[in-house]
């Protein structure tokens, strides 16, 4: 059994983009699969109409940011 499963994403790739379902565990990408599988999961999430990116990190955040004069409540582990 899987920790979760995105269902039904367009999934970006280097080589293609493609409609499928990324299976997780264990924290890990353990597979990517296409659609309509018959797998089971703890949480299951329909991602239809998102596009997906297996494996990126947005590398760009705002902690503590000032903005408006407020301070962002996030600090590095809560927003990591």
């Amino acid at each position: 059994m899987y920790d979760l499963i995105l269902k039904n994403g367009q999934i970006v790739t280097p080589q293609s983009t493609y409609k499928g379902d990324i299976l997780v565990r264990d924290g890990i990408i353990d597979a990517i699969a296409l659609p309509g599988g018959e797998h089971e999961a703890v949480r299951c999430v329909d991602v239809s109409g998102k596009y997906v990116f297996p494996g990126i990190i947005d590398p760009h955040v705002h902690i503590h940011a000032t903005f408006a004069g407020c301070i962002d409540a996030l600090a590095f582990y809560t927003a990591s």
